[in-house]
């Protein structure tokens, strides 16, 4: 035990040494390009495309929401096929990109509240949500609590159940350890990792591994990134799915090796109203691998009649 609690310390100590013992973002960082919002204690960006017609009942705004360590760009190949003729809305997640990175609670309701906060300040109402990894947790728990708030849901290779949690986020989880392993290596490797993501390994150009260097780097990204993984209650969730009322598009990345395809098929099955496309040719990012498809079968589903909560 006591050269357990030393490795331990040793560990933590190099972690702090690497990223100053996990410290939180004290200033927002700012992007000209997008806008920003106070939402709580969090200053949110986020990208709103505004209605397209002068009919604002036209059809119910969609809102973007993303994965674990990503930011709205995960969907800007998408929207352009899916916005035409709807208000859209994308946001990153306290935490992530370039939203504040402030030291609160990132657990599920916090983040839920966030975000039902945001949609109150943009004048929203109900939504149809589409969200991918990580975002499915977020997107299911606000459709669970808020339901009314929720016509639609797209989940995309969701995070979803307690067995689907990879071993560093497992092993992270408790005290001092967690500090560790995120310090040291939470930015690293990207150049092998990041293609474990794709099944065409040509889109990961040198260009997105640096950006995605440089978005982990970010002050307070791995602070918040292992408060994210601490805040995660995916086994108390899948209690609640087999109640969601609403009709859901399951869509998923035949060769997903994040999030296997198996829980995909699972999900539509716990799910009471729900159906599942499977997207050949693609990894865990279907809708940057195969964006013409994806929205295509987003669209499809959105535009159904008669999938009204019961």
């Amino acid at each position: 035990m006591r050269t357990l609690l030393i490795t331990l310390a040793s560990l933590l100590m190099m972690g702090c040494m690497a990223t100053g013992c996990m410290a939180y973002q004290q200033t927002p960082l700012q992007d000209a390009g997008k806008q920003y919002l106070q939402v709580q204690q969090a200053e949110l960006r986020f990208h709103d495309t505004g209605w397209p017609t002068v009919d604002e009942t036209a059809d119910v705004p969609l809102l973007f929401v993303h994965g674990f360590g990503s930011s709205l760009e995960t969907w800007e190949l998408v929207t352009p096929l899916l916005c035409q003729s709807r208000r859209c809305v994308s946001l990153d997640l306290p935490g992530f990109g370039l939203s504040s990175k402030y030291e609160q609670d990132y657990g599920a309701d916090a983040m839920v509240a966030h975000v039902l906060e945001l949609m109150d300040q943009l004048d929203l109402g109900q939504v149809d949500i589409i969200a991918h990894s990580y975002g499915c947790s977020v997107a299911l728990a606000l459709a669970s609590e808020h339901p009314q708030r929720v016509r639609r849901l797209v989940v995309s290779d969701g995070f979803a159940y307690e067995d689907q949690m990879p071993w560093f986020f497992a092993w992270s989880r408790p005290p001092v350890l967690g500090e560790a392993l995120f310090g040291l290596f939470y930015d690293q490797q990207l150049d092998w990792r990041i293609p474990l993501s794709f099944h065409n390994r040509d889109l990961v150009s040198h260009d997105l591994v640096q950006r995605a260097y440089e978005a982990l780097r970010r002050p307070g990204t791995r602070a918040t990134a292992l408060a994210v993984v601490r805040g995660l209650e995916l086994e108390a969730a899948e209690q609640r799915y087999g109640a969601l009322p609403h009709h859901v598009l399951v869509i998923w990345g035949r060769e997903d090796t994040v999030t296997p395809l198996r829980y995909g098929e699972r999900l539509a099955q716990h799910l009471p109203r729900a159906s599942i496309t499977v997207v050949p040719f693609s990894g865990h990012f279907p809708m940057v691998e195969a964006p013409g498809m994806y929205a295509e079968q987003v669209a499809t589903f959105l535009a159904r009649r008669g999938l009204e909560q019961h």
